[in-house]
């Protein structure tokens, strides 16, 4: 069995590898998109590796609709604007609140639950081993 200092370098390695995959396939996307730019294609064929299978490639350019609120509230009465918006809490001006002491910390305290996220390690460097 690997020490944790030898398992713990493989996975710096490993994320220096990932990292570095990433930006090789960014590039090579890139390139293929303007391929597909240039050809005016949606999809590419090329024949797979096991004999008689093609792979496919699809373009695929998705879309959002962004919305101008200043626009729409101006365009729509109260009744439609109130039934197609809703009030959420605003949890940076909660914690000025809090901090100015306008809203007692113990009104928070009773409504709040510590949320475990999922652990991680982060890697970095330095000259020197912190103890």
């Amino acid at each position: 069995m690997n020490t944790v200092e030898e398992r713990l370098a493989r996975l710096a390695l490993l994320k220096s590898q990932i990292a570095s995959l990433e930006s090789e396939r960014k590039a090579l996307q890139a390139e293929v998109m303007a391929e597909f730019k240039a050809q005016d294609a949606t999809k590419m064929y090329w024949l797979g590796d096991d004999e008689g299978v093609w792979n496919t490639a699809t373009l695929v350019e998705p879309t959002s609709v962004k919305f101008d609120e200043t626009i729409l509230r101006e365009s729509l009465t109260d009744e439609q604007w109130s039934s197609v918006t809703k009030t959420v809490l605003d949890e940076t001006a909660l914690e000025d609140q809090v901090a100015s002491g306008a809203i007692p910390m113990s009104a928070v305290e009773q409504c709040s639950t510590i949320v475990p996220r999922t652990p991680y390690l982060r890697f970095g460097t330095s000259r020197e081993r912190e103890r």
